[in-house]
């Protein structure tokens, strides 16, 4: 048993209740509605009334409270003085806060939709408690949903104009509200772009493409400043300043589900990450990088690189890691790594699994997680996507 002083993050569990609760009394107006007529539809849609309240509750928009507390933890469960908080406890994340305000770590079962969090002093502290549960310390990817630009938002009311003007007259109210509304739920999703932070790069997923920025192309990361007449006003995110561009990363759905105002943990991590990725490249990766070999000559050297041999020294495990986790390395060169790893015993496949994890650039990953497989032809066609 491992313990902590810290604090415990109070949630209102409250409000997702009332949403629950508030479901069916929404379902049956419209069955109702589609029975009895709108009236009985009205009548019903006074469900939405505290639905509305408690989902902005539910979503962060008030603050939550917190009370000091010690935090024991051991492996797969946590008690708050003496209190059972967690038990068969499947992941941890730790989320950086802004100077002066500690550091927090959200502990949550399998589907948990209210996991637990608390609080400790320092970085290493988060870490010793997420190691002491058993689970791994790595910050790993952050992987959210952005809220929609002012353009998509554009198309989104557009689109939903013009159907409603098709569907209501020609289903009627109840069926042709209920198309209606998952017809722009899905435009949302559709149009929402979904943003991975990893250790190597910046990766952007949306329509109409899929873009990914590595950390050697980001001169600096630069948080967004906003003010008006009665003084600053909350963040959207933060830039990544590259040489002939800027590219913006909107974190306040992130953030605000998180019930942070006023700091960015994804920043934070982001900045981290950024900086590590901009410290000097081992030399082990001019010796794992294919070059101009063939595959099959390439692959040859590569399954005696762990070995000494003439005039060419052994690669060792750690620098076989270092390479894979750095994002300033030729991607040829992180995927002989992680082949390396994965012929050199269960200890160190499980460091190319972890690494996997914090990588976001999409071929390099593919070609660490088939390093891990029996499949020769699935290898080779993930290595010929690196070129």
């Amino acid at each position: 048993m491992t313990s902590f002083e810290g604090w415990l993050v109070l949630r209102n569990r409250t409000s997702g209740i009332v949403i629950l609760a508030s479901l069916p009394f929404l379902a049956g107006a419209v069955i109702a509605s589609a029975v009895f007529g709108t009236e009985a539809f009205l009548f019903g849609s006074y469900a939405l009334g505290p639905v509305v309240i408690a989902l902005a509750h539910h979503l962060g928009w008030v603050r939550p409270r917190t009370r000091p507390a010690r935090i024991e933890v051991s492996p797969r469960s946590v008690s708050v003085d003496g209190a059972p908080l967690r038990r068969r406890i499947a992941r941890a994340r730790i989320m950086l806060q802004p100077p002066g305000r500690g550091v927090v770590v959200e502990i949550a079962r399998r589907f948990d939709p209210y996991p637990a969090r608390v609080g400790v002093l320092a970085l290493d502290d988060a870490r010793s408690l997420v190691r002491a549960l058993g689970l791994d310390p790595r910050e790993g990817r952050s992987r959210f949903r952005t809220p929609l630009s002012t353009f998509a938002s554009g198309a989104v009311v557009l689109c939903g104009t013009l159907a409603s003007a098709v569907l209501l007259p020609t289903l009627g109210f109840p069926a042709g509200f209920l198309v209606l509304l998952l017809m722009v739920i899905a435009l949302v999703r559709f149009c929402a772009q979904t943003i991975t932070i990893g250790q190597d790069g910046v990766l952007i997923e949306g329509f109409p493409r899929k873009r990914f920025i590595p950390y050697a192309n980001v001169i600096s990361l630069e948080r967004e400043v906003r003010e008006n007449s009665r003084g600053p006003m909350m963040s959207r995110g933060f830039w990544l300043n590259l040489a002939d561009e800027r590219v913006f990363i909107d974190t306040t759905r992130e953030r605000l589900r998180d019930h942070m105002f006023e700091g960015d943990h994804v920043f934070e991590a982001a900045k981290e990450a950024h900086a590590l990725a901009r410290t000097k490249q081992p030399r082990a990766a001019d010796l794992l990088a294919r070059g101009g070999r063939p595959m099959k000559e390439w692959l040859v050297d590569l399954a005696g690189a762990r070995e000494a041999r003439y005039r060419v020294a052994a690669i060792a495990d750690e620098e076989l890691a270092l390479v894979l986790a750095n994002p300033s390395a030729d991607k040829t060169a992180r995927a002989g790594a992680a082949i390396c790893l994965a012929r050199a015993g269960e200890e160190a496949r499980v460091q190319v699994r972890v690494a996997a994890e914090d990588i976001a650039q999409p071929d390099v990953r593919a070609a660490a997680l088939a390093a891990l497989e029996d499949d020769e032809e699935a290898l080779a066609a993930a290595l010929e996507a690196l070129e």
